[in-house]
């Protein structure tokens, strides 16, 4: 991953309906201080979904992923992706 595409990864957490990233100090040439917010944070101790919150609307590998709910996630204790109910 390069540095604009971590950049651009980092600007689209902080424009979400739900930020979960606040940025601060940008500037033409650096991304500036990044920080959590409190929706941040749930997502990181695991009392709340990304996609739960922000929705997702985006192709990868050929596959489109969109709306609210994730169909499945991957589960690293077996290696595989497991369908979410």
């Amino acid at each position: 991953m390069g540095d604009w595409s971590f950049y651009r990864m980092m600007a689209d957490l902080s424009i979400a309906r739900h930020p979960l990233l606040q940025v601060s100090e940008r500037t033409r040439d650096s991304l500036g201080v990044v920080t959590p917010t409190e929706a941040g944070r749930t997502v990181i101790e695991c009392r709340a979904d990304q996609i739960g919150l922000n929705g997702i609307d985006r192709w990868l590998g050929g596959v489109h992923l969109s709306g609210h709910n994730a169909q499945g996630r991957w589960d690293p204790a077996s290696g595989r992706l497991v369908e979410q109910r």
